[in-house]
């Protein structure tokens, strides 16, 4: 896909050669691959986890211990 869009604008710029066409178009292939793969990773797994992941409430953030009892907060 790339290396067409390259070759159509290749058409209007003199200057632009193939060799510079066909390397950008590698590169552009390979970065939105890797960026689609990257945003499934994290769409797929991570957020998940990261959704399913208990936090502590405001009070028992503030206090670090468990809320009723006596005992200190870790340091």
């Amino acid at each position: 896909m790339f290396l067409l869009i390259g070759l159509a604008l290749r058409s209007q710029f003199d200057w632009l050669s193939f060799e510079d066409v066909y390397t950008t178009s590698v590169w552009g292939s390979i970065l939105i691959s890797a960026g689609i793969a990257e945003w499934f990773i994290v769409q797929r797994t991570l957020k998940p986890l990261a959704r399913s992941r208990k936090r502590p409430t405001g009070a028992q953030a503030q206090t670090g211990g468990r809320i009723g009892t006596e005992e200190p907060a870790a340091v």
